[in-house]
Formats: C-alpha cells, structure tokens, sequence
C-alpha cells in the first residue's frame, strides 16, 4: 500500500528545501544585522533613528527576497516567510522599523495587492498592542493570534479543498 506518490514526495521535498533555505536566510541575515547594528547596546525602540530605520530596510530587504519562494498551498493561495522579518522588527525595535520594513515591501513587490493591505492591517493590529513596551508570553501570543486570525479569514473565500484550508491555518501559526 502507498501512501504517498512520487510527485507528492517531490513536491514535498521541494518544499522542504525552500524552507530550509527562507529560515537560514532570515537567521542570518537578521541576526548579522542586529548585532552590527547594536555593537555596545540592544537594538531597541530607545536606540538611535537612523539604526531603527536601518534595520527596518534591512528586514523589509529580507521580506522582499522571502517573497519569492512561496509555497502553494492552491492557485489563489501561498504561504511564505515575508512576514517573519517585519514580525522582528515591531517586537524588538518597534515600530518605526517596522513601517520602513512593510514600505520596502510594499514598494518592491506588488504595491496594491490584497496580500499587502492585509500584511498592513495585521502589523498595524499588532503596533496596536506595542509588543516592544514588554516582550513577554502573552504580548506574543496576542501577535500570533492577530497573524493566524488574519490570514485565515481572509483565505477562506479562496478555499475549496479544508484539507489545503487546514494545512494553510496550520503553516500560519508557524
């Protein structure tokens, strides 16, 4: 008995090898960064104007390149990491960075797209919240939710298949 075919296996091996790729760019990338930018003190919401904004181009740099390789889950439906640089950038130098990270973004791939106005309105929520005030549990865990939530329900309308719709939900969380 086979559970999974070859294209599945392929697919999946692919898939595994881009997000392999998509987690060490975003590593060491941001990590370099960081620490370049923050040689005597923390990078944070305190540290001069132009490292806040440094590092926000810097992660909205990375956003654009992790926009590349997505993931498709259906034709109308993709998951990829851009959001994980811009996550960086409001919970640990606030939002200033993170505006600059979501321009550059906005700028370099796709402008007014339903993606991009859905990736404001969810970093806006979480500006909302001020996750760099107090980086602890609950504040990520509010982020998190704000994230899952958006970009689930806003997917829905595209669904056919709950199988890919759960996989989705499930890769949003990540």
């Amino acid at each position: 008995m086979v559970f999974f075919d070859r294209e599945f296996m392929q697919n999946f091996l692919k898939s595994v090898e881009v997000l392999y790729i998509n987690i060490s760019v975003t590593y060491a990338t941001l990590v370099f960064s960081y620490f370049f930018l923050s040689s005597d003190k923390p990078l944070n919401i305190k540290s001069p104007l132009y490292k806040r904004v440094l590092f926000g181009l810097i992660c909205g740099a990375v956003s654009v390149y992790l926009d590349r390789d997505r993931y498709h889950l259906s034709d109308q439906i993709y998951y990829s990491f851009e959001t994980v640089p811009m996550l960086v950038c409001v919970f640990y130098v606030g939002w200033l960075s993170a505006l600059c990270a979501f321009l550059v973004n906005f700028f370099f791939s796709g402008m007014f797209t339903l993606d991009k106005m859905l990736l404001g309105l969810m970093l806006a929520g979480i500006c909302y919240f001020r996750p760099w005030k107090d980086n602890n549990i609950r504040t990520f865990s509010i982020a998190v939710a704000i994230v899952v939530l958006v970009r689930t329900l806003s997917s829905v309308p595209f669904f056919s298949n709950w199988d890919v719709f759960a996989a989705f939900a499930f890769l949003s969380t990540l």
